[in-house]
This record gives C-alpha cells, structure tokens and sequence, in this order.
C-alpha cells in the first residue's frame, strides 16, 4: 500500500525499488510494479493523451540539473539540489552526469548495507536508511519531501534506543530537530525563502547519511570476524582433545 502511494510520485520509488531488489523481496516488488501499471493505466484513461504529452513535456523540463524557476531546484533536499548549489553555473554541462553518478554511488553503498542488515528480517537501521535514501536519491524532492526523511532519523533513533545507546539517540534526535525546526523558521522570517533551510536539511540529511554508513558497515564486518571466532576455538578445543585422548 505505502509502494501504491509513492507510485504517484514515481521519482521517490527507486530506493525502495533497490531495497526490495537486493532484500529479495520480490512479492512485495511485483506488487509494487502491477500497481504502478494499474496507476498508469488509470492516470492515462482520465487525462488522455494530450494529458500525457504536457505531462511528458513537463518531465523534460524538470529532469535537467538546473530545472527552471518553477521547479525550484535550489529548494530541494536531494543530491540534485547539492550538485546545483556546489557547481558554478559555467559547468552545468557537468551537473547532469554528476548527478547520476552519485545517485548510483549511495544506491549502491546503501545496497551493500541493505543486503547485510534486511536480507533475513527488516531492521529499524534499514527502514531508517531507506527513508533518507529515498529523499536522497529522488530527482523531485522539495523541503515537504523530507518529511520521509525525518520519518527514517525517528526509525534509526528507536533503532539506537534499542541498542542500549540513547545518548546517540538524543543527540541525533536533537540535531534533526533544531536543523528543521527552529534554524529554519528563523532563516525563513529573514529571508522568506525556502532555499536557505532547504541547503541547511540538505546537509544534514547527507551527514545522517554518512554517519549511518560507517556505523553500520563496521559493526557487521565485526559481528562477521566475531562469528568466525568461535568456529575456530571450536576447532581447536576439538583438535585439542582428541590429542589428549590419542595420548
């Protein structure tokens, strides 16, 4: 049901279409792609085609990297939008493949994560990964977006305060809250713009990220090398008695 709604917005599907993918969830993913065509089916009966061709004339223009003033790329919470900010405006023949590169890079890296933590069962981390991942990654994502985002640093949040370690909890709670709650209000009543807290959630949303990455990542390689050392000992003990009964 929650794929079915973010059908209407196609652009937010892909992380979670790669998290079912490498998850193997492919009931729940063969769902999601026949109610995307039930969607379609009934999105082009109501519009017709002249619907379907402004709606393919509006994609066109907001698939480009810079987008135009309706769009409002600076005003998203995406990695569009930091590519957009970050590069001057000579070299946006290069914003277009640096977008898609790093889309691809934090698909596959949180990939890598998703395999290894929601394989078997889903996990709170994951969700919470995924969630901002979607926000991320999606080539639409304006400041009400991160909403989904915010939903995901809750999800890892109770994920942390089930690992016993709530002083990261609050911290990150903390931070999330003040970088999307007052620090915006107050750029907002000087600015009275959306692009200004929308460049700070950005940063944000990339550092909650990146964070959630390398917490992740060593703790399974560890619980990997933790899992292989008993095997071992148990080996050895093996080894070990059966020389003293030899003797």
């Amino acid at each position: 049901m929650a794929l079915a709604v973010l059908a209407l917005k196609p652009q937010l599907l892909l992380a979670p279409i790669v998290y079912l993918a490498i998850t193997g969830r492919r009931r729940a993913l063969i769902a999601a792609a026949l109610t995307g065509l039930v969607e379609a089916v009934i999105s082009f009966a109501v519009i017709g085609i002249g619907g379907v061709r402004d709606e393919l004339a509006v994609s066109r223009r907001m698939a480009g990297p810079a987008g135009d003033a309706v769009i409002n790329v600076p005003g998203m919470l995406n990695i569009r939008a930091a590519v957009f900010r970050l590069l001057p405006s000579d070299l946006t023949a290069l914003q277009g493949p640096l977008v898609v590169g790093l889309t691809l890079l934090v698909l596959v890296i949180s990939a890598r994560i998703w395999r290894q933590s929601d394989a078997r069962e889903v996990s709170l981390f994951g969700i919470g990964l995924l969630a901002i991942t979607t926000v991320l990654t999606a080539l639409h994502a304006h400041y009400h977006t991160g909403v989904i985002a915010l939903l995901g640093v809750g999800l890892v949040a109770a994920a942390l305060r089930e690992r016993g370690d709530g002083h990261t909890a609050r911290r990150l709670t903390s931070i999330t809250w003040v970088s999307f709650s007052v620090v915006p209000f107050l750029m907002y009543v000087f600015v009275e713009s959306s692009r200004a807290p929308a460049a700070l959630g950005t940063v944000i949303l990339i550092g909650v990220w990146v964070w959630l990455i390398r917490d992740l990542a060593p703790r399974r390689r560890g619980a990997q090398v933790g899992a292989r050392v008993p095997a071992q000992s148990a080996q050895m003990s093996v080894g070990s008695s059966g020389d003293r009964q030899g003797g």
